[in-house]
């Protein structure tokens, strides 16, 4: 049965530099509790397996598979028994790697390792008990009962476990500032996400229904002001009316479709806009587009855009004629919009969505949208898009 592997709390690099604090600091107990000064052969062996220590952090398994942390505190484990049967210990290298291996390994599987550690350092320590109780009769008792080494040892002791206890709590404090850190950004990619949504929505409105709503009061206005002076103009004007209702009712059921990843197709969208705005306006719309299969997605953000474009020119544009071309060029889609109205200054300030719109449609299929215009010389818009990316 396969162990969970958490997601990594501390780097590679983290994790090592502890190593080499804890390494150096098992190095200064030595000193101030005498294991150096028994003897040459003690001190000799103290540095081998420190220096094994050292050797070993440079191997830590941190986001590597399972079975490479298993081997990694297995050899730690085997130093930790070596030194044991010559009666060593290190008792802050070795709660260290029961530590560590938390941050390795999923509970179960710490669990073990102190299982492990444990039955490692008690088999050999009762192995070499008689090789330590032959060294303190060599030695002899008084150095044991000796104030001075008592306090020394004493002294060893508290440095090493406030020393484990502080890095402990500092690495347990980092983890949870990354955390509320986390949770924090988290909390500022909802409020942005909502935020986007917002938008989006407010732009779906204003492209696929503010027009004909527009369009629609216009006629029930005219409609209700011809209603006693011109009955047939008013009737014809509430059919015109109801044409726009149907629109809009028509442009929702498109939006919603197109959110749900059903079926759009450009062509038969651009024809049936292009006929309900010529049953409304007096306006020539030549169409000339040839476009390869394209998304749902990017489909319905170029109807948008197309759409928006001649809501623009009927609005303030004071045309008669539009061009309206699509084509496919290498890896991309070239999408213009020409009419021959008086034109306007695309540098100045504009009020309403409608540019913006089109500007930030365009950006979300990864294009580039330009307006050139003059004074007296019409409009052209142009959208280019790249195909690749939704291929």
């Amino acid at each position: 049965m396969r162990s969970s592997t958490p997601t990594p709390i501390l780097s590679h690099k983290i994790l090592r530099h502890i190593d080499w604090l804890l390494i150096g600091l098992s190095l200064l107990l030595g000193i101030i509790g005498g294991s150096f000064s028994l003897s040459r052969e003690i001190t000799f062996q103290i540095l081998m397996f420190l220096g094994l220590f050292g050797l070993l952090s440079f191997f830590i398994p941190v986001g590597r598979p399972t079975w490479e942390k298993w081997t990694y505190l297995g050899l730690t484990i085997l130093v930790f028994a070596i030194a044991g049967t010559v009666n060593i210990a290190f008792h802050l290298m070795m709660y260290w790697t029961i530590a560590k291996s938390c941050f390795l390994l999923g509970r179960r599987d710490a669990i073990i390792t102190t299982v492990l550690v444990g039955t490692g350092y008690l088999v050999s320590s009762h192995w070499s008990r008689p090789q330590a109780l032959a060294l303190v009769a060599e030695k002899g008792i008084e150095r044991w009962l000796n104030p001075q080494y008592i306090f020394l040892d004493q002294l060893a002791f508290y440095l090493g476990a406030s020393a484990f206890a502080l890095l402990f709590a500092f690495i347990v404090t980092a983890e949870q500032t990354s955390r509320r850190k986390a949770e924090d950004l988290n909390q500022q990619v909802k409020t942005l996400a909502a935020t986007l949504e917002r938008t989006r929505i407010a732009r779906e409105i204003h492209d696929s229904l503010g027009h004909s709503l527009t369009t629609l009061d216009v006629q029930l206005e005219l409609a209700q002001r011809l209603y006693h002076q011109d009955s047939k103009k008013s009737e014809q004007s509430l059919k015109i009316a109801k044409r726009l209702a149907s629109q809009c009712l028509t442009e929702v059921r498109r939006s919603v479709q197109t959110m749900r990843g059903q079926g759009f197709d450009l062509e038969a969208a651009i024809a049936n806009l292009i006929h309900s705005i010529c049953q409304t306006q007096a306006l020539m719309i030549h169409v000339n587009i040839h476009l390869p299969p394209l998304s749902p997605r990017m489909g319905h953000q170029l109807y948008c855009i197309i759409q928006e474009g001649l809501t623009n020119v009927q609005k303030h544009a004071e045309a008669t004629v539009v061009m309206l071309t699509g084509k496919q060029e290498a890896d991309s889609i070239k999408v213009t919009l020409h009419d021959n109205g008086k034109g306007f200054d695309p540098h100045a300030m504009h009020d309403g969505f409608g540019l913006r719109g089109m500007q930030e449609r365009s950006k979300i299929l990864g294009g580039e949208f330009t307006i050139q215009s003059r004074s007296g010389r019409g409009t052209s818009l142009q959208i280019v898009i790249p195909y690749a990316m939704d291929r």
